[in-house]
């Protein structure tokens, strides 16, 4: 696979390498075509590098492109979840709100009831108890001189 950096090049390696290995060359031009070939080396090795690191760049690039979808949908469905949470919350609240309402007013006429019958039963026991005739004093006239007959004068 070639690499997006990958450039030609008028330099010919397999001259260079016939020019390192040909006897009449001297050693200088033998040291600078080997120099030549060891950088086009290079060369190759650094565009096929740059391939591999395209290819895995790819799929870094594809990978993250699908984690960002995975995240927005994500984000997306708790953002929606959210807003029905909060109308449900707001349903909940108000239904408690009427709820605790309702029942409040049920428990005051529960008590007022209650009340009534508590009056009701005490008022039927009061006229279910036969009425008793007061009861008058008792005095006993054997103390002091109250068994005297009065004579009139004063004087006894």
């Amino acid at each position: 696979m070639e690499s997006i950096f990958h450039m030609d090049s008028a330099i010919n390696k397999d001259g260079y390498i016939v020019m390192m290995d040909t006897e009449q060359a001297t050693p200088e031009v033998r040291a600078a075509a080997a120099i030549v070939v060891a950088l086009v080396e290079i060369r190759e090795a650094v565009e096929d590098g740059l391939g591999r690191i395209d290819q895995t760049n790819i799929e870094a690039a594809l990978m993250l492109v699908g984690c960002k979808e995975t995240l927005d949908a994500f984000l997306e469905a708790r953002l929606k979840a959210d807003k029905v949470l909060a109308g449900v919350e707001k349903v909940v609240r108000a239904t408690t709100a009427r709820t605790e309402a309702t029942i409040n007013e049920a428990a005051a006429e529960v008590s007022l009831a209650v009340v009534k019958a508590a009056n009701e039963s005490k008022e039927a026991e009061k006229s279910a108890e036969p009425v008793a005739e007061p009861e008058k004093p008792s005095v006993t006239l054997d103390i002091g001189d109250f068994a005297i007959p009065y004579t009139g004068s004063g004087k006894t």
